[in-house]
Formats: C-alpha cells, structure tokens, sequence
C-alpha cells in the first residue's frame, strides 16, 4: 500500500511518475536507452541483470516484473552463462558493496568478450536497479502477480517511456 496520502493505496510505479513528470520524465528516458537502446547486450539480457539486482535487493515486485520481461524476450539464463558470469559479479558487488574496488570486476568482464560499452550498461543497469528497488519500498508500491504479469508484458512490448506516456494520457483524461 502506498505510503502517501497524496496516492491511492495501490498506487504503481507509473502513477507516482505521472504525479511528477518533469522529476521523472527524463528518467524514464534514460531507462528507456539503457534498457532498449543500442547496447552490447541483449534487451533480455538487460533484463534480466535488472532481476538479478533486484533479486539482491529483495524488491520482488521488480524481479517478477523484468524475469516476466526478459522471458518475453527468451533469454535462456544457462545460455549466456559463462559470458554473463563476470558481469553479474560486478553488479553484485556495485549492489552489496559499491565501496570496495570494482577494477578487477572490469577486467573480468572486459576478459569474457564485453567491451566499454557493455561494462558502461551494466554499471547503469545496477544504478536505475538500485533506485527502482529504493523507490517501491520507500513509498510503498505493492502489485499482484496478475499486475506484475502483465507489466512485464508492457515493458517487452512497449517499453517504458510508451508506458510514462500512456499514464500521463490517463491522468490527463481523468482531471
């Protein structure tokens, strides 16, 4: 249930973005870049890191959402898992200890095959996670499964900036 009284108490993501377009419009469009731009990894790829941090941080409503978002895309996990590997360690460590010396996390990425870019990508991907895990429990964002089913959905199909839109669109037609 949402924590602010400004908010009805199943407020979502997009409802308290649409309440502040011009702190979160250009957010969402840097989510949008990072995780459907071009890049060195794959959008399911970019998902699925999006889990996987979110899974660190024990925010089950953003796991639910980008695992259903990047099996949309059909990542198989055990595929990509050797070439994967040294990028999950990074984001683990930029998650559970982003103090501690990450160099030797680069190399090991940069040793798998990933170049700047990819490395670039993930440290992003670890930061919008971060915030995202942060901001649903800071404010107390809950969904259903059925809810987190289906925005995983929207987010293969449309992306997020699509959804941004689609929201304030509503807000605009409920005033």
């Amino acid at each position: 249930m949402a924590f602010l009284d400004s908010f009805s108490k199943d407020a979502k993501i997009f409802d308290v973005f649409a309440s502040r377009p011009d702190a979160y419009e250009p957010f969402v469009r840097m989510v949008e870049r990072v995780t459907r731009g071009d890049s060195p990894f794959t959008r399911g790829q970019r998902e699925l890191m999006g889990a996987f941090v979110s899974s660190l941080n024990a925010c089950s409503l953003c796991v639910d959402i980008h695992t259903r978002a990047a099996e949309a895309e059909s990542v198989d996990p055990a595929a990509d898992d050797e070439k994967l590997a040294p990028v999950l360690a990074l984001l683990r460590k930029l998650t559970e200890s982003p103090e501690k010396d990450v160099a030797a996390d680069v190399d090991a990425v940069r040793a798998a095959g990933w170049d700047d870019d990819a490395v670039h990508d993930a440290v992003l991907i670890a930061c919008i996670a971060g915030f995202m895990n942060r901001f649903v429990f800071g404010l107390g964002i809950e969904a259903d499964d059925a809810y987190k089913e289906a925005a995983g959905l929207a987010v293969h199909d449309r992306g997020y900036q699509s959804r941004f839109r689609d929201r304030l669109e509503e807000q605009d037609a409920e005033e």
